[in-house]
This record gives structure tokens, C-alpha cells and sequence, in this order.
């Protein structure tokens, strides 16, 4: 999906705008029906809190030369999941069963919190540069249903998530207009156990009788980096029968992932308190809680190109319209060289894998068009296209 946004500039007048949005469970209707009840239905999806607080300013720096806007968003949704209570045991290392409190309904949590600056310089007549700026700090919700407990699911949060972007426009003649775009997102992300629940080794749970799971979480605890650069530039030429342009743009990524083992390596399942199965995690030991400082288990690879070089125009003739164009695309992407180390259940792991070659793919994509007026009164045309996927 491609989007294309016009963001705000400010202008040669101070302006602003606020937006604020509230919403609790009081606020909220309900279909829980006695029938409802009766079948088993204890309590339902409610919300618990939803607000949007949305804050802009913007104005002239330097009259009709340098201009700015910014905002900052506050945003959050919090909703009680139906039918899932907070575990009355969780944490404790001597029990091995899930004891709802009725008192508290579990919820999850997603808050989420922007600010943006954006600055414009109209350099010359014939020159304008735009700069932005923006970072975002969120947690995405835990799955929680009503057959997993709070202790026993993931909580993804992303810090210091910032983007910088440069623009230059020039249209050098009322014909001729030249644009690029320099783009540069830095996008940390951290999935773990909930805030407040420490690390005390315990194993998960599963009770196949139930299809609750409680106790501790599963899995590995991630720390991610991806990285993104991209860039594009653009000429167009316009006459009264040709709008032609032609375009480069590529982008190039990074992406590293680093991974423990969440509590313990290994997760049970039983059946009425009798274990039936036990599924077990390779994972570094989780003694190295330095996250970011541990590379036992790396998952690493590189986006080397995302490239296409593009020309098409759109040529009026009387009642015909063409429309023809023809981009060249290559995508490729690298795994540089890494390493897996022992674990709490692998202890004589010790492997190595070279620096490998992914995907490198080449192609040329011509896309033809034709549109024919058929009287000249614009309600009545025949069409064709021809192009080849990519």
C-alpha cells in the first residue's frame, strides 16, 4: 500500500488547532443477556479508558521565507478482556494453578504517544526545502483472550521510534519541476514480559482442559533495530500535449534482533493438573539480561537495494490519450555472517554461518495505455491497457 500525504507547512499566520477525544465503560451499552449467563458467559469485552489528546501550532519564523508546525499526540485504548480475571498466583514459584481474582479484570494496554516538527525554507524564488522531524514512543497491546492470563503473554513497546525527512522542490519553469526526498527511520522495538512481573524462572502452564495458560510467558524476549534509508528524485516536463517524467528511487535496510529466553526454556501442558506435554525453546541463558550487550542469538540481514528507475508520459493527441511508461526494478537483500551459541538446553551449540546471499531480482516492467474520446464530449470512451507484472 502506498499512501501519498500532504503534511502541514504553517504559513505567514500563527495558527493552531486541539482535539481531544474521552471515552470510559460508563459511556458504553451492553448485550450481556440472563441467556447469556446462563451458558456461561461471566463477563464481556468492555472498555476501560479510550482518550486522544492532539495538540498543533504553527506559523511564520520569518515571513514569507521560513515557516514551521508541530503537534503532539497522546492517545491511548484500554479495553477489559471478557471472561479473563489477573491470576491470584502469578509469581509465586509454589503454585502451579491459575486462581482468578474476580476483583480485577484483566485489561490491555495501548498507549501511545507522537510529536512531529516540520520546518519550510522558501530558499530562493525558485527553491523550497522542507525538513521533518518525528518520534513516537507506543506499546502494542498484549494478547490477552479469555485462555491466557496476564503473566503468560508478551508486551511489544517501541522506543524511540524517530523518522527524519528532507524535501527539495524546484520548478525551475512553468514547465520543468524537479523533486527528491531523503528519508531516515530508525525503529527500535523491545517484546517482553509485562512491566511489574520480574524474571523468576518459572515454566508456563497450559491446562488442556480449560485451554488456559498462566503462570509465565513462553518464547524468546526480542530486541529488534530496523533501520531504513530511502531516497527518491524526480523530473517532470509538461506541455499541453505531453506530461512526462521520469524518477529514481531505492531504499537500503538493516535489521537486528537480538533474543532470550523469556523465563524458563521449557512450557507444560497438562490436563486437569496431570502433564501430558512439554515444548522447549533454544534460547541464550537467561542470565545475560543485558539485552542490548548480548549477542548469544542474533538474527540479522540487510536490504541492499529496493531500486526503481522509472520514465512514462501521458500524450494527448486530439481524442487520444496514451499513456506509456517502462521502470526497471531490482530488489536485493543479504544475511551477513552470524553466530548461535550454547543455551540452557544446548549446551554444546556452537555454530557459525557465513555471510549469505538472498534474493536478487532483477526486472523490466513496461505498463501501455490508451484512452480514446469517443464524440468529444468526454462521456463516452473506449480503453485498453497492456502492462506485464513484476
Amino acid at each position: 500500500v502506498t499512501l501519498n500525504l500532504i503534511p502541514r507547512d504553517g504559513g505567514n499566520n500563527y495558527a493552531g488547532s486541539f482535539i481531544f477525544a474521552y471515552a470510559n465503560s460508563g459511556m458504553q451499552g451492553s448485550n450481556v443477556t440472563q441467556e447469556l449467563r446462563d451458558r456461561g458467559l461471566g463477563t464481556a469485552n468492555t472498555i476501560k479508558r479510550i482518550y486522544d489528546i492532539n495538540p498543533g501550532f504553527g506559523g511564520p519564523i520569518k515571513r514569507d521565507t521560513l515557516w514551521f508546525f508541530t503537534t503532539y499526540r497522546d492517545t491511548s485504548a484500554d479495553n477489559t478482556i471478557g471472561g479473563m480475571f489477573f491470576n491470584k498466583n502469578a509469581g509465586n514459584p509454589a503454585a502451579y494453578t491459575y486462581e482468578p481474582d474476580t476483583s480485577r479484570p484483566a485489561f490491555t494496554t495501548n498507549p501511545w504517544k507522537t510529536g512531529s516538527v516540520r520546518t519550510t525554507w522558501q530558499a530562493t524564488r525558485k527553491n523550497k526545502l522542507a525538513f521533518g522531524y518525528n518520534q513516537v514512543e507506543a506499546t502494542r497491546p498484549p494478547v490477552i483472550t479469555a485462555t491466557a492470563a496476564p503473566e503468560s503473554v508478551q508486551v511489544q513497546k517501541f522506543r524511540h521510534d524517530r523518522t527524519f525527512l528532507g524535501e527539495w522542490t524546484a520548478p525551475l519553469t512553468n514547465r520543468v519541476l524537479i523533486e527528491s526526498v531523503l528519508y531516515h527511520r530508525t525503529l527500535p522495538s523491545f517484546s517482553g514480559r509485562p512491566e511489574g512481573l520480574p524474571a523468576l524462572g518459572l515454566s508456563k502452564i497450559t491446562e488442556q482442559a480449560t485451554g488456559v495458560s498462566f503462570r509465565a510467558l513462553s518464547g524468546t524476549n526480542d530486541f529488534k533495530v530496523n533501520t531504513n534509508v530511502a531516497y527518491r528524485a524526480a523530473l517532470s516536463y509538461v506541455t499541453g500535449a505531453h506530461a512526462f517524467k521520469v524518477g529514481y528511487a531505492d531504499m537500503q535496510g538493516w535489521r537486528k534482533a537480538t533474543a532470550l529466553v523469556l523465563d524458563s526454556p521449557v512450557a507444560f501442558r497438562v490436563n486437569n493438573g496431570v502433564p501430558n506435554q512439554l515444548t522447549e525453546t533454544y534460547g541464550p541463558d537467561i542470565t545475560c539480561d543485558n539485552v542490548r550487550g548480548c549477542d548469544r542469538y542474533q538474527d540479522l540481514s540487510k536490504l541492499d537495494h529496493d531500486m526503481g528507475i522509472y520514465a512514462s508520459d501521458r500524450w494527448t493527441i486530439d481524442r487520444l490519450t496514451l499513456n506509456l511508461g517502462v521502470r526497471y526494478s531490482w530488489f536485493k537483500t543479504t544475511f551477513p555472517a552470524q553466530h548461535l551459541s550454547p543455551g540452557p538446553l544446548t549446551p554444546a551449540l556452537n555454530l557459525d554461518f557465513p555471510e549469505t546471499a538472498g534474493v536478487n531480482w532483477k526486472d523490466v516492467v513496461p505498463r501501455m495505455g490508451a484512452a480514446y474520446n469517443v464524440v468529444g464530449t468526454g462521456k463516452t470512451a473506449i480503453k485498453a491497457s497492456l502492462d506485464r507484472k513484476s
